[in-house]
């Protein structure tokens, strides 16, 4: 299975959040809402910026409980990758 999502795919970004991470969106991919937890980096990616994040992605990706938002995939650019989950009130 492809977790790897194209950015111009997800649409109608709006601000829910904000932290020393990053920012965290409600948006819509492929018509379904969904939240896009956003970590900006300026310039290059730190590495264990990086390997945090692909630590988190191999836990969500691996966990399919009904109280846990189900992960949905990632988006990485060149200076910010992000998380997209299903999206909960």
């Amino acid at each position: 299975m492809n977790f790897l999502i194209p950015e111009n795919q997800i649409t109608n970004m709006e601000v829910i959040g904000e932290g020393g991470y990053g920012k965290v969106y409600k948006a819509k991919w492929m018509s379904n809402p969904v939240a896009v937890k956003t970590y900006l980096k300026a310039g290059r990616i730190h590495r264990q910026s990086l390997e945090d994040f692909l630590k988190e992605v191999e836990i969500l990706n691996n966990l399919r409980h009904p109280n846990v938002v189900l992960y949905m995939g990632m988006c990485i650019q060149i200076s910010r990758y992000s998380l997209v989950t299903e999206y909960l009130e």
